[in-house]
């Protein structure tokens, strides 16, 4: 996968995908929940303007880590 630099034009699916893989190489699990979620699923019918991913990983650096590095 390329990693993006640039979500200007990003899509709220693109954007979901390049932060799930990012923990995902990190092996940190987590699922996409809430509005962002729905606007998703629902192909924008319902839209929301945030992302929030649940995850039970308590190294919060950890997290930080995985999305920043490239």
């Amino acid at each position: 996968m390329t990693h993006r630099t640039d979500f200007s034009e990003a899509t709220p699916e693109e954007i979901a995908a390049e932060v799930s893989e990012a923990l995902r190489r990190h092996r940190i699990t987590a699922v996409m929940s809430g509005g962002g979620c729905v606007s998703v699923y629902s192909e924008n019918k319902y839209h929301s303007d945030d992302l929030d991913f649940i995850d039970s990983y308590r190294d919060r650096p950890g997290i930080q880590r995985a999305l920043l590095t490239r």
